[in-house]
């Protein structure tokens, strides 16, 4: 399958390609350092490890990287062309649609069949992976 677009030169696909893709890495690894605060501020809050000094720079760290988070989409967002836009705008409709009907399905077991309480902080990652696989779809649609 050709992944260029109609009358677009080699090299501007392969820039294309190479911006799609350090984006997808910025992401990545922004979701593993927030990941990773999460479990640090886990372990050091509670238990024989506990440090609330410890779990607190975890914390912090956790809200600096969605922060950057919010930076390297916002960045990201204004290289778009008018289309593309659209198309982010719908990826991130649905996947925050989805993300509010998990939370409230949630919340609506957990008050009245005693399901466990979900993470809160687990919406920012739920929201990342389907707004990947949504937009993924998006862009498979458009080929």
């Amino acid at each position: 399958m050709n992944s260029q677009l109609e009358d677009e030169s080699d090299a501007a696909a392969a820039l294309r390609r190479r911006k799609r893709m350090r984006r997808w890495l910025v992401e990545l690894a922004l979701g593993a350092f927030f990941a990773a605060a999460l479990l640090g501020a886990n372990r050091f809050s509670e238990g024989g490890d506990a440090s609330p000094p410890v779990a607190a720079a975890f914390v912090a760290g956790a809200i600096v990287v969605l922060a950057l988070w919010s930076f390297a989409y916002a960045a990201s967002y204004r290289g778009l062309d008018e289309f593309e836009r659209a198309k982010e705008l719908e990826a991130i409709a649905l996947a925050g649609g989805l993300c509010v009907i998990f939370a409230a399905a949630w919340g609506t077991i957990e008050a009245f069949l005693a399901a466990p309480d979900f993470p809160l902080a687990l919406l920012a990652p739920l929201f990342s992976a389907l707004y990947a696989i949504i937009r993924t779809l998006i862009s498979w649609r458009y080929r």
